[in-house]
């Protein structure tokens, strides 16, 4: 099993168990042997596709006002001067305002 993973550069166990069938091999024990040889092949986990990921993604809101991302920034540390933004994830609105301290009141 070994042999034929590496003499077919390394293909699938479903690709090489469908040209064992295509050939006739209908033996349990070595189809078995060719899902354990290519799960422990080092070239295989070495070289290994990476999952792709995903172009777009489930919203995080539906309607105004159900999910709002805020960030707090420093402007000027010296005179504490800072500048809050904040974006609602549903409409992509945006606003920003200046405040004078983190504290709440």
């Amino acid at each position: 099993a070994i042999k034929l993973h590496r003499q077919f550069a390394h293909p699938s166990a479903n690709r090489l168990k469908s040209l064992l069938k295509d050939a006739s091999v209908n033996d349990k024990a070595f189809l078995a042997l060719i899902d354990e040889v290519s799960t422990n092949c080092d070239l295989c986990k070495r070289y290994k596709r990476t999952p792709s990921r995903p172009v777009v993604s489930m919203p995080l809101a539906y309607d105004f006002n159900d999910t709002v991302a805020m960030d707090l920034k420093v402007w000027d540390k010296e005179r504490n001067v800072y500048f809050l933004h904040l974006i609602d994830l549903a409409t992509r609105f945006s606003i920003a305002t200046i405040i004078n301290k983190k504290e709440s009141e």
